[in-house]
């Protein structure tokens, strides 16, 4: 999914549209319908409540909550002509996977904390330029490394007995490096009534720097098993696939309607360590997963209804609904107009 409440009111319905700052993110060949510099910022935030049932231990069971707040995404776009050509050169940071989660368990003679913070992001260079009248190309290279900021997870887990005498601590770091590109284009066609999008985001292999430690404290006094992994090259995260197609059709001036069909194919989501693969989606081997592709389907209205007088003044109503379909399950989420975060998965 890419970014922007307009487009997430939308249903995410947007690659056949994407007339915005955020395009990049969704299709970077509608870039280039910027007349002008435009500056646009994301902000999200969102609270997640989980509420866990384990039958083998009943004791761990309970509710789990976290809330989230910062910038999803950032970016300036600036048009310009060069050979005659029409294009768009935009700069962008866009955050990709939230991997932040907390649980706190407390049963069986222990307390158990488990904390994960992090996310992916990416910050990229986007160019769109109109080849003829009526069809333009576009391409978003995206940087994936630290030079942002810290572009990974860490993850803490403390195992304290209820009365102290013992403390397990164990924590780990993973950073992520890595490069990739989305391409995409835009065809109007029906004296511009009908538009049609397409884009591709390439698969590409990350690599994963990781360091590793883990203490244990008996009656206060630390026992000598501490090792610590400095950190290493080895680890890979090979990032899937995906492509998606567009369809929008402008009834009235101020009235049109969109859908898209986006495809993922997260079986070629693999984590490799030591010479053995897994998948992140289950944990578990990967010859044992059987994970199949995901299909996305958005569908979304934008209707502008306009009154004039001593002033000009437009009021946008949007509305659309996201849905995932692949084998095992069917989600249904409505979206409204001011949907600000993002929802993965």
């Amino acid at each position: 999914m890419g970014s922007g409440a307009r487009a997430l009111g939308m249903g995410g319905a947007f690659i056949a549209i994407a007339d915005d700052a955020t395009s990049a993110s969704w299709n970077p060949g509608g870039l280039v319908q910027l007349k002008d510099s435009e500056l646009s910022i994301v902000y999200r935030s969102f609270h997640r409540e989980e509420d866990n049932t384990f039958s083998d231990y009943m004791d761990y069971s309970g509710k789990q909550s976290i809330s989230i707040s910062d910038i999803n995404y950032l970016s300036f776009s600036y048009p310009f002509t060069l050979i005659h050509r029409p294009m768009v050169l935009s700069v962008n940071y866009q955050q990709l996977y939230d991997l932040n989660n907390k649980w706190v368990l407390e049963g069986f003679g222990s307390n158990n904390d488990y904390t994960q913070e992090g996310i992916l992001f990416a910050y990229g260079i986007a160019w769109s330029v109109r080849m003829v009248e009526f069809f333009s190309l576009g391409i978003t290279i995206n940087f994936w490394d630290n030079a942002f900021g810290f572009n990974g997870w860490k993850e803490d887990q403390y195992d304290i007995s209820y009365d102290k005498s013992r403390i397990y601590i164990r924590k780990e770091n993973r950073s992520l490096k890595g490069m990739n590109a989305n391409i995409g284009m835009l065809w109007r066609l029906c004296n511009e009534r009908l538009t049609i999008g397409a884009v591709v985001k390439l698969p590409f292999n990350a690599q994963i720097e990781m360091d590793y430690s883990y203490q244990k404290f008996f009656n206060g006094r630390p026992v000598p098993v501490y090792k610590e992994y400095p950190p290493y090259l080895k680890d890979s995260l090979e990032f899937p696939p995906s492509y998606g197609i567009g369809l929008a059709y402008e009834i009235q001036d101020n009235f049109r309607i969109s859908a898209d069909l986006y495809r993922t194919n997260w079986q070629h989501f693999i984590y490799k360590s030591q010479g053995e693969t897994f998948s992140p989606v289950t944990g578990k081997p990967v010859h044992i997963s059987q994970i199949k592709p995901t299909h996305q389907v958005r569908l979304g209205m934008e209707y502008i209804w306009k009154k004039e007088g001593l002033m000009l003044i437009d009021i946008p109503f949007r509305g659309g609904f996201f849905m995932i379909l692949h084998l095992l399950k069917k989600v249904l989420m409505i979206f409204g107009e001011c949907r600000w975060e993002q929802v993965f998965i």
